[in-house]
């Protein structure tokens, strides 16, 4: 009735004085009233009792998005341009159409109650419309007629804001990883296990495990924000950092001997992973999966598919040593002895706590005349100074850390505060970062797909404009179309080198130092510096005030490649693309007729040869250019298998050179990983005396590149288990298809190496050079009366490697022999002592 209210309104009739005036009905009255003239509607009544049961949603909108929970579920969006204007009650009322259409599966012939924290809404839902606006009563009218569809009934509630946390949060975006909450039967299971921690490192007020705890982004946390920044107390701690934190995390726990029970990803891919089973204490244990494992917003949003996160509780524990006294306690001491003023104790007042934090750093504000190591922080790959701050970049170009003078946010923080210590720039975080530069008052930092990164302020940020300031890394929008492949930057002015030898500048151009023909003003957006055209610059530098640009190759390996010539691009699509062309038009390569679009054969042939050495020469310039680790990603299997396919196919004599050339330039980026590589060489050895003689061409090149491979004596001691095989530069220049950290039948924590598969390559080797000497002696008595010095044909002999190998495996076994030995006697020592 709700339509023909309105229409009756419209009119601004009367009940009492109109009751007997004539008017003329509308179409939208008829369509009001259409239904009442059906009996079955008439007659279809209402259902009678209570309803004992309803599938309940809370939903919520803000003017950037809408959020809906359902039973631990979650969904969330962002509105578009055109609805950011329209009032706050359409919004919330669309939300809550929105998050039935989406929860539908779970709601279908259920009656469901809608809790909202707008009263309008609520009004408007269990009133089936309204008269107060228009708008609200057609979208109440789409949800009435939808749900009259769909759900059996439909009812709202009215909650209030502070208690609707789960939509509100996700009307303003998704859940922060940082704020997930272990369930506390779980938590109770892990105090259990390994004893009841007093401290969390990372927490919120709400997600807290412990009384006390340090926050990351709450100033009233009780022992204060960016634990990283404090000093720890000497007791058994709790951490469930973000994934970007746990290597410091780990590097304080070392570093400082603490000991910590952290929550972890048990992720093989991850180099932390390693540094979590060196400084084991005790044995892990996984987290029950269970669908409320982890929670935000007091248990109204679950953690999606947790299995996938696989978090384990290790017990961490690195040589404890005495305890001593924290800034907490100082600062109780001093509240206890001495009355407050300004209503607060004298421990809580502002200057206390920065003094007390400043005379716990030890002097670490001070200068050094002398070097001294620069602590939490390690791997480093690249560091450049500003005038108060650095940046360091690590070697995997996975992490960029900042430390020093934070005012104008140059440190990339989102603050102004000073860091003493090397702290995670987060906001770079998932980006493989190629190189960094510290300005005066702003940064710079360059990705590997050449996007290039401003923080701190002025016209360095390259934004438009001398006054904006950014507190974290912004992309510089004016070079997102341009692939950069270096950067510079000198005090306020910065450049930058594209692919193409282009050179681009901006910030302060007083003495012309911007190369734009003038030096009036600053350049507020990156603009291509004038009389450069057709000079193949390749390296450029940028002064105080002052700029310079040159044509000789770097010797920076992460540039040099992508300026060689018939260089098409390194990057692992390259490879896809060279892979995808052999494998086309190899399968024809001996058929009378050539594939289209080949006129005659010769052609087809010719164009292999090129694919080939463009290949070989791509695979040079990755190796000269120090990129291996990451260039072929899952290109290097495919294109192994391809070559060594070609080896043993009947090619003409100039591709099998090509194929040969190809492989012995890019063998240390095409070999499979270590465990692959012994489980290769094993089936490849042949297991009996005429097997020589049976390997292929192609086999016996790969046999002879993986016992090359291993002359290295650091990858034998890989394969007893007692040594990392990430360490040897072979595995590294390998690519991230094959690097992985060890399986746990490697190196566990007991210490004990697995020999089992070294057991068996000894074996075949030794059977393998028993074969060859019986053969030996017995051509030797065969042919002693003709005084002939050798008798087997270079086409059946054993590869060289094979003597070297075995004797490596006897020293590595004998090494780990004795110290096995050295550690027996000493734990026997300790324990009679």
């Amino acid at each position: 009735m709700r339509g023909f209210q309105r229409w009756v309104g419209s009119r601004g009739l009367d009940p009492h004085r109109d009751g007997h005036r004539r008017v003329r009905v509308s179409a939208d009255c008829s369509l009001a009233l259409r239904e009442w003239k059906r009996p079955g509607f008439l007659s279809q009544g209402v259902a009678m009792g209570a309803v004992s049961a309803r599938k309940v949603i809370s939903t919520d909108a803000s003017l950037s998005g809408w959020g809906a929970t359902h039973e631990g579920r979650t969904v969330n969006g962002e509105w578009g341009p055109h609805m950011r204007s329209a009032h706050i009650n359409c919004l919330e009322l669309l939300a809550v159409h929105l998050s039935l259409k989406h929860f539908l599966p779970w709601l279908r012939g259920h009656h469901v109650l809608v809790r909202s924290d707008n009263s309008t809404v609520v009004a408007y839902i269990n009133r089936q419309g309204g008269l107060g606006s228009r708008k609200l009563y057609t979208l109440a009218h789409r949800l009435i007629v939808w749900s009259s569809v769909h759900l059996l009934s439909l009812r709202a509630a009215h909650v209030p804001g502070v208690l609707n946390l789960g939509a509100d949060l996700l009307s303003r975006g998704n859940p922060l990883y940082g704020d997930w909450k272990l369930h506390p039967e779980v938590v109770k299971q892990i105090w259990l296990r390994f004893g009841q921690a007093t401290v969390d490192v990372y927490a919120s007020r709400e997600n807290a495990q412990c009384p006390l705890f340090y926050s990351l982004h709450d100033q009233r946390a009780p022992l204060g924000v960016d634990a990283l920044a404090h000093e720890w107390p000497r007791t058994l701690l709790y951490a469930f950092p973000p994934v970007a934190l746990i290597s410091p995390t780990l590097a304080r726990v070392r570093e400082r001997s603490h000991y910590m029970i952290l929550i972890a990803p048990h992720w093989p891919g991850k180099h932390w992973l390693a540094e979590i089973f060196q400084q084991l204490c005790g044995p892990p244990w996984p987290l029950p999966l269970r669908r409320d494992l982890l929670s935000q917003a007091q248990g109204e949003i679950f953690r999606p598919h947790p299995e996938r996160l696989a978090l384990w509780a290790w017990p961490a524990l690195i040589n404890r040593g005495k305890a001593f006294s924290t800034i907490k306690v100082y600062l109780a001491a001093i509240s206890a002895c001495h009355i407050g003023f300004e209503g607060k104790t004298v421990g809580q007042h502002p200057l206390i706590c920065r003094f007390m934090k400043g005379a716990r750093r030890h002097g670490d504000s001070n200068s050094r005349n002398i070097p001294t190591l620069v602590k939490d922080i390690s791997n480093v790959g690249e560091v450049s100074c500003g005038s108060s701050h650095t940046i360091a970049l690590s070697k995997d170009g996975r992490t960029v850390w900042s430390f020093g003078g934070g005012d104008n946010g140059k440190l990339g923080h989102g603050d102004t505060n000073r860091v003493y210590k090397p702290k995670v720039v987060e906001a770079l975080q998932g980006m493989f970062i190629r190189k960094v530069c510290a300005g005066s008052q702003s940064s710079l930092a360059l990705t590997s797909t050449g996007q290039v990164y401003a923080w701190g302020c002025g016209a360095c940020l390259g934004c438009g404009s001398s006054e904006a300031t950014a507190l974290r890394p912004k992309l510089i929008e004016e070079l997102a179309t341009t692939r950069v492949v270096d950067i510079s930057i000198g005090d306020s002015h910065c450049l930058a080198l594209s692919h193409d030898n282009e050179v681009y500048a901006w910030g302060n151009n007083s003495m012309g130092q911007c190369g734009q023909g003038n030096s009036t003003g600053p350049i507020t957006k990156p603009k291509k510096v004038i009389g450069l055209d057709g000079v193949a610059i390749q390296q450029i530098s940028a002064g105080t005030s002052h700029s310079l640009a040159w044509t000789a190759l770097p010797r920076d390996r992460q540039v040099v490649a992508w300026h060689r010539p018939y260089c098409v691009d390194l990057e692992e699509s390259t490879f896809s693309h060279l892979r995808s062309f052999l494998e086309r038009y190899c399968e024809g390569i001996n058929s009378e007729v050539p594939p289209l679009p080949f006129p005659s054969s010769r052609e087809h042939h010719n164009f292999l040869k090129l694919c080939l050495r463009l290949l070989s020469n791509h695979l040079a310039l990755a190796l000269a250019g120090g990129v291996a680790t990451s260039i072929l990603g899952r290109q290097a299997r495919p294109l192994r298998n391809l070559l060594f396919r070609l080896m043993d196919s009947s090619v003409p004599d100039e591709i099998q050179e090509a194929v040969i050339e190809t492989l012995s330039v890019g063998a240390t980026m095409l070999l499979p990983p270590l465990r692959e590589r012994m489980e290769l060489l094993h089936s490849l050895l042949p297991q009996g005396p005429d097997r020589w003689e049976s390997l292929s061409k192609g086999q016996r090149m790969q046999l002879d590149i993986i016992l090359t491979s291993l002359q290295d004596h650091t990858h034998v001691a890989s394969l007893l288990g007692y040594s990392s095989p990430a360490d040897g530069p072979e595995v590294l220049s390998s690519g991230p298809a094959f690097t992985a950290l060890p399986e746990p039948a490697y190196g566990t924590t007991t210490g004990h190496p697995d020999t089992h598969l070294a057991e068996i390559l000894m074996k075949t080797l030794l059977r393998n050079l028993g074969f060859y000497t019986d053969q030996a002696f017995g051509e030797l008595e065969k042919n002693s009366d003709k005084l002939q010095q050798g008798t087997s044909s270079s086409d059946s002999s054993q590869p060289a490697h094979l003597h070297q190998l075995l004797c490596s495996l006897q020293k590595q076994l004998l090494a780990y022999c004795h110290i096995n030995s050295l550690t027996e006697v000493r734990l026997r020592s300790s324990f009679l002592q």
